[in-house]
């Protein structure tokens, strides 16, 4: 599964009614615990950080997640 930023603003139910701010929180907290606890097919964001910073925002919550750029076989620690 991968979720972008923009998937935030789809939070809602099957008919299509937007989540409350509260529920968003929720929702975002639950998709960061899925990804740090998942023991195989976690997600997994292809966008530099965006979605996790989105999550995180959303969630209220301060994050500390890595960073690897497989172009440069490089990873980084960063906190958002």
């Amino acid at each position: 599964m991968t979720l972008t930023r923009s998937d935030l603003k789809w939070y809602g139910n099957e008919w299509g009614i937007p989540a409350t701010p509260e529920q968003v929180k929720v929702l975002a907290l639950n998709d960061l615990r899925a990804s740090a606890h998942a023991e195989r097919d976690a997600l997994v964001w292809d966008d530099d950080g965006a979605t996790v910073q989105a999550l995180a925002n959303a969630a209220g919550v301060a994050v500390t997640y890595v960073h690897v750029d497989l172009a440069t076989m490089t990873a980084e620690r960063r906190t958002v």
